[in-house]
């Protein structure tokens, strides 16, 4: 994508609904860019995209800086992010729920077995910017950890994990099927 100083950046000034940034305080975070909780779509874009940055100008709360602190917590994303707006196979961090954020590095010190499969990217119906909510892959031990820091198992969609087929049909996170990852709200 584009970078501010190559023209991109008079794309990410518009208001959106307060999003967290490091440390639990509301965005904005820092100055104007899509890493601060301020951005809108290409006039193209998706309607439904309202809330995804056509560029990522940096800053804390961006796809990078997410990435980097999940990262530097030991904490594996299985894809790179190319286009927030797009729906392509990706794994987006862009403005992630600070709630998501803590409860991955929570869960990472419980098992090395933390891998983010699903995020803020355009194709999940409760995935977005702002919102604490990622997919996990499915691994019997990031169950265990992620029940070790308080997260409610097989809760159903709201608060807590929710164990997940390929196309998306619920699954106890016990077995039996073929479960392919953990839909985690925070």
């Amino acid at each position: 994508p584009p970078s501010c100083e190559s023209g991109g950046g008079d794309k990410c000034f518009a208001d959106l609904p307060p999003v967290e940034g490091p440390g639990g305080k509301p965005g904005p975070i820092e100055g104007p860019g899509c890493g601060d909780g301020t951005c809108t779509p290409p006039e193209s874009a998706d309607p439904a995209a309202a809330d995804y940055c056509p560029i990522d100008c940096g800053g804390p709360a961006s796809d990078g800086g997410v990435r980097s602190e999940l990262e530097d917590a030991g904490i594996k994303i299985n894809k790179t992010c190319i286009d927030p707006t797009k729906k392509l196979s990706q794994t987006c961090l862009d403005n992630l729920g600070r709630d998501a954020i803590d409860g991955l590095k929570k869960a990472r010190e419980q098992c090395n077995c933390i891998r983010v499969t699903g995020g803020t990217e355009q194709g999940h119906l409760s995935h977005g910017p702002g919102i604490p909510t990622v997919d996990i892959a499915y691994n019997p031990d990031a169950v265990d950890a992620l029940r070790n820091t308080g997260v409610l198992i097989d809760a159903g969609f709201g608060l807590g994990a929710t164990c997940e087929d390929r196309k998306g049909k619920t699954l106890p996170c016990a077995g039996p099927g073929p479960i392919d990852h953990i839909h985690v709200e925070f």
